[in-house]
């Protein structure tokens, strides 16, 4: 289950950048990276941050403060893991 998991988010960074620095510098890459893997994991695990954590390396309490950061906790959509 880890090693999916990471192959999932190795993958899921890779095609991420590529597309965002072609058009975008690095920081913004990276902000948007970030957003779309947090946005991605809470989706994954139904809302549950504290799981949604787990899959990223962070703390739950981590993942709350960016959620806060980039405004669209109450914009992420759940679906059935």
């Amino acid at each position: 289950m880890i090693a999916k998991r990471q192959r999932w988010i190795e993958n899921t960074v890779r095609e991420l950048l590529d597309n965002l620095l072609k058009n975008k510098d690095q920081s913004s890459a990276w902000y948007e990276v970030e957003r779309l893997l947090i946005k991605e994991a809470l989706e994954k695990t139904g809302g549950n941050q504290v799981q949604a954590a787990k899959i990223l390396g962070i703390s739950r309490n981590t993942l709350r403060k960016r959620t806060q950061k980039y405004g669209f906790l109450k914009e992420v959509k759940i679906v059935n893991p």
